[in-house]
């Protein structure tokens, strides 16, 4: 938009969140939104405007906004899984991914300042998308706890990656792992050689909190997470 910043309004937002909707999904058009409200945030605060046009805008529904069933994998199968990706490089990801039902983006963009002293609970502030940083999805961060076998496994590789780069989970080149690699080919790979039911990273989330729920009957604990 060549318009000065304090001539944006509302209505120009949601025309220009309008255009993006016919090419992408809903929930990356939520991620342009809050990348563009936190630039105007900082506007109204540096008082270069009176208000943030982001926050009333809204975004358009589309054909692909209709609820995806998830197959969330049951305990057994999650353990299947963990020991189909046992001994791999990749383990300590999907074992972050099954043990705190964090999505894909956010646990790639996990970095070592992210982990606590000791361990024992992760800041989730960021998510890569399309390989950018942004905010989680939700805009908000939260803090969760991880098991001990969780711990363990990256007190383990948090030695490794100090030497190598920031990332927790990191590629051979010491950068986050790309996720359009890691689910076209290892993800995909790994369940087809193990026999595994085929079902979407995504729905590893799903799995946790059905576990977590049955398992603590705490809604609450479980949303918080």
């Amino acid at each position: 938009y060549k318009k000065p910043v304090d001539e944006i309004t509302e209505d120009d937002i949601e025309k220009y969140l309008t255009g993006k909707r016919r090419k992408l999904a809903k929930s990356t058009c939520v991620h342009i939104k809050n990348a563009m409200s936190n630039s105007f945030k900082r506007a109204v605060k540096a008082r270069v405007i009176k208000t943030n046009p982001c926050k009333g805008a809204e975004i358009p529904e589309g054909k692909d906004d209709a609820k995806v069933l998830a197959e969330p994998y049951n305990e057994q199968e999650i353990t299947q899984l963990l020991e189909a990706f046992k001994g791999s490089r990749h383990y300590p990801l999907v074992l972050f991914l099954c043990k705190t039902g964090v999505r894909i983006g956010e646990a790639i963009a996990l970095q070592l300042d992210d982990l606590d002293r000791d361990g024992r609970k992760a800041s989730i502030n960021k998510g890569i998308v399309r390989g950018q940083i942004s905010t989680p999805k939700n805009g908000k961060a939260r803090e969760i706890d991880l098991t001990p076998a969780l711990v363990a496994v990256l007190r383990k590789l948090r030695l490794k990656n100090k030497i190598r780069g920031p990332y927790v989970f990191q590629n051979l080149s010491g950068v986050h792992v790309d996720v359009n690699n890691f689910r076209n080919r290892i993800w995909r790979d790994t369940l087809a050689k193990n026999d595994l039911r085929k079902v979407r990273i995504h729905d590893l989330r799903h799995s946790y909190a059905s576990i977590l729920i049955h398992k603590t009957k705490d809604l609450h604990y479980a949303k918080e997470q």
